[in-house]
């Protein structure tokens, strides 16, 4: 069973970060300029994909020094950067789906699977009062 979009725009309202519009704003603006400026920097740079310490110690360079220059992308770079991998929130939602939806359910409409998922999250996170 494959769960609805909206599992992303759930996991992204976790994140305080983007519950800020003017934030947001900042971010689609700088865009076009930030793409630019990592494009060019990326063709100087030579990067081992496949040596986790010399990505990681690349990576960070880049942001040390541009993130004067992009603040908006270098807090959510900060925010992200700082999150340990863990598949553990995705395999919440796929149990949460099929707790929800299992194989007696395969029939529902992908518009009630969304809203009843809307629903849940809303009252796991207390966004309904």
């Amino acid at each position: 069973m494959i769960c609805p979009p909206l599992v992303l725009e759930l996991a992204l309202a976790c994140i305080p970060y983007f519950s800020e519009m003017q934030e947001l704003w900042r971010l689609t603006n700088d865009l076009p300029a930030y793409l630019t400026t990592a494009a060019a920097w990326l063709s100087n740079v030579e990067i081992d994909r496949n040596d986790m310490a010399d990505y990681t110690e690349k990576v960070l360079l880049f942001w040390r020094s541009n993130a004067p220059k992009f603040p908006a992308w270098g807090r959510l770079a900060r925010v992200f950067l700082s999150m340990a991998p863990s598949s553990a929130a995705v395999e919440r939602v796929f149990s949460l789906c099929n707790h929800m939806f299992g194989d007696a359910q395969l029939s529902a409409l992908a518009d009630f699977v969304q809203g009843s998922l809307m629903l849940r999250a809303n009252k796991r996170f207390n966004l309904l009062g």
